[in-house]
């Protein structure tokens, strides 16, 4: 019975240890991939990855099957990190083209990849910036002067959020209307790191 015992543990605590070594490899890959624009949201810190590429993580999986833990840890084509539903690839041409092919989806033009350069976790930003204490009348306002569409807003809590096309797009306002007459702070969409197996 204690044999039994023992051996259990031991084949738990090395699939257990893999995955971490795993993502030791890929977060070092990130952090040096992490050479884009610099982005303040609050007290974090976040550096643009511009060679990653985005895609759905539900089409890479139904796509592809299911590798060995092993072979994920290896492959090229092996995304290096999952965030919320997608999955994020580093960018070479082979890698993308191989990832096109097996999940017949195209990038997501609605999100980068950014790195927290103070605790390395991979977050992600979306198109759309959040507007905090201000009213539906302003922040109406100031999506129709940046070009960008109201979202949402709320007179009970005084957010609000405006989404625009692109993410590039969505930065740039967020930094130009930063001090606006009528609100409180605006920040950039972030779409922050969920623990999800790779």
């Amino acid at each position: 019975m204690n044999t039994s015992l023992i051996t259990l543990l031991c084949a738990v605590a090395a699939s257990i240890s893999a995955p971490v070594s795993a993502q030791v490899f890929d977060n070092a890959r990130l952090r040096a991939a992490a050479t884009g624009q610099a982005v303040v949201v609050g007290h974090a810190n976040f550096r643009l990855i511009p060679g990653a590429v985005v895609r759905p993580a539900d089409a890479t999986r139904s796509a592809a099957t299911m590798p060995s833990l092993q072979s994920t840890q290896t492959s090229a084509t092996a995304p290096v990190a999952r965030v919320d539903r997608y999955a994020i690839y580093l960018d070479n041409a082979s890698t993308v083209d191989s990832v096109a092919r097996t999940t017949r989806s195209e990038p997501s033009t609605s999100v980068v990849v950014a790195l927290e350069t103070r605790s390395g976790q991979v977050a992600l930003l979306g198109a759309s910036i959040k507007l905090f204490d201000t009213t539906p009348a302003i922040a109406r306002a100031l999506a129709t002067r940046t070009g960008g569409r109201l979202i949402y807003a709320s007179t009970i809590d005084g957010s609000a959020m405006i989404g625009y096309d692109s993410v590039i797009t969505a930065l740039d306002n967020c930094r130009q209307l930063q001090g606006s007459n009528g609100v409180g702070s605006i920040k950039p969409e972030v779409i922050a790191h969920t623990a999800r197996p790779l």
